[in-house]
């Protein structure tokens, strides 16, 4: 009984060119796959969504007007006791981006601010983090299921004048809701002269 040795294969031979780039593209395919889900649930379904509301919604008491604050004092908040109806400051954009303006006039940006709590929602103070920037609330009290509006102003001939072209600045919110006691909301733009 003889016995014959038998060279082995190249699977690659038997199996044809193409075998091994199937797997390849599959696996491509799936992690393009899981970018694309990735995509989605970090960016797409984190967008802005915008709050609704009547105009009658909008609160006008006591306004309030911020600006830049050179030292570090800050107002004391008496917050509300747990146990007391608790406000909820709803504010789902705190990022307006306002494209490339020119350096000689004065911008806006409104941001809503709802109150989504069943207590008062008060905003004890506003400033703004520089001097060319401005922010104006239409209302610090408000009540529950109502909103107010945060305008922020930006001179942008101020900015250029400092030789500010790419500007994110921004204004800080003190409320009394006990989850989110400092709240900041920030513009930008690229000023062209």
């Amino acid at each position: 009984m003889s016995s014959k040795f038998q060279e082995p294969t190249n699977v690659q031979d038997e199996a044809g060119p193409g075998f091994f780039r199937i797997p390849a593209l599959v696996a491509v395919g799936l992690i393009a796959i899981v970018g694309l889900i990735a995509l989605y649930v970090f960016v797409i379904s984190q967008s802005e969504t915008p709050i609704v509301f009547d105009p009658d919604d909008v609160v006008y008491n006591q306004p309030l007007h911020g600006s830049y604050i050179l030292d570090s004092r800050r107002t004391t908040v008496a917050y509300p006791d747990l146990d007391d109806p608790l406000p909820l400051l709803d504010l789902p954009s705190t990022f307006h981006d306002m494209g490339r303006v020119r350096a000689e006039s004065l911008i806006t940006h409104i941001f809503v601010i709802e109150n989504r709590g069943v207590g008062p929602l008060t905003v004890v103070q506003l400033y703004t983090t520089c001097d060319y920037v401005t922010a104006d609330l239409s209302g610090s009290i408000i009540p529950p299921g109502k909103v107010a509006l945060l305008t922020i102003t930006l001179d942008t001939a101020r900015a250029y004048q400092l030789g500010q072209r790419m500007v994110r600045r921004g204004a800080v919110l003190t409320t009394n809701d006990p989850h989110q006691q400092e709240t900041t909301v920030w513009v930008q733009a690229l000023i062209a002269p």
